[in-house]
């Protein structure tokens, strides 16, 4: 149930529903992955692409022998 005590989130993606005293944590990581994803732009300003700093084929390969495994 939504009530006073919760936050609204919305964009085109969707809306997220988060109780006030989620915020401090939610918010640390959303300055985390901020701070990633501008290096990571930086990266592919500088000439190093997604991929490679993925290590996707490695990835790849590694899934072609067990499914479990994700990105990390």
């Amino acid at each position: 149930m939504v009530t006073e005590h919760h936050w609204v989130f919305a964009d085109d993606d969707g809306v997220v529903f988060l109780h006030a005293s989620h915020t401090d944590v939610v918010r640390t990581l959303d300055l985390e992955i901020e701070l990633t994803e501008r290096l990571q732009s930086q990266r592919i300003a500088d000439g190093t692409t997604l991929r490679e700093q993925f290590d996707f084929t490695t990835f790849l390969n590694r899934r072609g022998t067990d499914p479990t495994c994700a990105l990390a």
